[in-house]
């Protein structure tokens, strides 16, 4: 495990999770504004993003019209989730990255439903900018923003509205590029280690998948798999 962790001096937990650079990214911003008040900064900003993350599931139902009765089941729950009050002590991006998906989801389908080309376009572009930075602070919701993306494209494909669902595509993949490239260059800019090209974003999929009680209870996350995987592969993540 030493030799293993000189990949990434004074730090093997980034060696072992490259994909939790965005976020270090926004604890760097945290720090230099609040100084030794940056944990205390991210718990009130995960308080609020669990607020949001309730208005947007509600604002989305009223946007495709679900029924009335529908809804108000759905803020209910919503509001009274426990668990996204209680991830607000967490030093994770859980569920501020989980607002700022909820929040390109939105815009993206006042976009597509926008008939003024340029205000769509503008639209298009912000759903981009929040999804990206939703991905950075927490690469997980790659399923989210997979699944908003395909009914998107079934939605353009059913209005015939060819050149959005091509513009879709390509965004997408720009979204996908950048979600990685961006949070290695600032992880190499911030300690001088570059991070792998092929930053993974099914690793914690992965990681979940072999989950084996029998011989390790310890599920998903906490399992050993992920540090056991990248020292059999010498530090190849993509392996």
């Amino acid at each position: 495990i030493d030799d293993y962790a000189a990949k990434a001096p004074g730090d093997l937990y980034m060696s072992i999770y490259p994909h939790q650079a965005g976020l270090l990214l926004l604890m760097t911003g945290l720090r230099c504004l609040f100084g030794s008040g940056m944990v205390k900064a991210l718990q009130v900003m995960n308080l609020l993003a669990a607020i949001g993350v309730s208005a947007l599931l509600c604002s989305l139902a009223r946007a495709v019209e679900r029924p009335r009765g529908e809804r108000a089941v759905l803020a209910l729950v919503a509001y009274g989730f426990l668990p996204n009050v209680l991830l607000s002590v967490f030093p994770y991006g859980n569920t501020i990255g989980l607002l700022l998906v909820l929040a390109a989801s939105r815009v993206l389908l006042a976009s597509l439903r926008n008939a003024s080309g340029a205000r769509s376009a503008a639209l298009g572009l912000a759903s981009g900018l929040l999804a990206l930075s939703g991905l950075m602070i927490k690469s997980t919701y790659i399923y989210l923003v997979a699944g908003v993306v395909l009914v998107a494209l079934l939605g353009c494909i059913k209005e015939k509205a060819r050149v959005r669902a091509v513009v879709l595509l390509f965004s997408t993949g720009a979204l996908l590029a950048l979600s990685s490239s961006v949070p290695r260059a600032g992880f190499k800019a911030l300690v001088g280690y570059a991070l792998p090209e092929d930053q993974p974003k099914m690793t914690w999929l992965a990681i979940g998948l072999d989950y084996q009680p029998s011989t390790d209870p310890r599920p998903g996350w906490y399992n050993p798999i992920g540090m056991d995987n990248r020292i059999r592969h010498n530090g190849n993540v993509g392996d």
